[in-house]
């Protein structure tokens, strides 16, 4: 294990996991650490498939934090990886909480990274970048909620800052670019071209997907959600906005609900800790 390293305010953290299969089932065979990121048990609900909770034990990042995560699927492997809890960006000192994701899928490898949402604190400054590199022969899902502020103490996101960068590579190849930046207040918080005034936006990625999986997931009834879904060249790309994280979480899980069997190949199985 490596040492951790901490000033007296900011944490730099880092967790690498690596998957293989071996004997039937996929194993944790790369557990590298520093800092206040961990994983336990490896469970196996599935009987084959290897299901992951990252934990983070303060809770919360604040500015100067630096988390950097990477899972990595070999051949034959299938994964799933989520969180115990809904992570916290709180007030910045000036500085910026980051998080850098790395997922690297190989042919015939399943990777499902499905993280609680992140809610941002009022005037927190936070930085994401995720970088997915996929075989084509991969199977992938990720899920992204990020909620503003804490309606329910007050804390209605009254400014903040908030820049996320998505990159997906296919074989090498740039599939996806997007990038996500707001600094509130701001027109792009209430604008209908922007958050539309709400203040839960959620994500969600499958490789590889099809017209009909486009349509079984474009079926799925949004409630108070609303929400969009696209196809480019087998990525499958939905994102939502609403008012309430329960209602984004279960629009966003019903569609994993769906696509799962065609995308991963596996009938759904959630997560124990989803319901704790």
């Amino acid at each position: 294990m490596l040492a951790p390293t901490a000033t007296a305010v900011t944490w730099d953290a880092a967790l690498d996991l690596g998957f293989e299969a071996r004997r039937g089932r996929t194993v944790l065979t790369r557990r590298e650490r520093s800092g206040p990121l961990a994983v336990q048990n490896v469970l196996y609900p599935e009987g084959d498939a290897a299901h992951v909770v990252v934990l983070h034990p303060p809770g919360g990042m604040v500015g100067g934090d630096q988390l950097r995560i990477a899972f990595e699927c070999d051949a034959g492997a299938v994964a799933l990886v989520t969180t115990p809890a809904s992570g916290k960006i709180y007030r910045s000192n000036g500085l910026a909480a980051c998080q850098h994701l790395t997922c690297r899928v190989a042919a015939d490898a399943c990777l499902e990274w499905l993280p609680q949402d992140t809610i941002l604190f009022s005037a927190s400054d936070y930085r994401s970048t995720n970088n997915i590199y996929l075989h084509d022969r991969a199977h992938f899902v990720s899920r992204d909620i990020i909620t503003l502020g804490r309606q329910a103490h007050g804390d209605l996101y009254a400014n903040g800052q908030f820049d996320q960068q998505l990159n997906v590579f296919l074989d090498g190849k740039l599939l996806l670019n997007e990038r996500l930046h707001w600094h509130a207040p701001s027109a792009y918080m209430q604008a209908p071209w922007g958050l539309a005034g709400r203040k839960i936006c959620g994500a969600l990625l499958a490789y590889p997907a099809d017209e009909s999986v486009l349509e079984f997931v474009r079926a799925v009834a949004p409630s108070k959600v609303l929400s969009g879904a696209s196809l480019l060249d087998g990525l499958l790309n939905v994102r939502c906005l609403g008012e309430d994280a329960d209602e984004v979480r279960d629009y966003l899980d019903g569609i994993w609900a769906v696509l799962r069997l065609s995308v991963i190949g596996r009938a759904p199985c959630r997560p124990r800790i989803w319901r704790t």
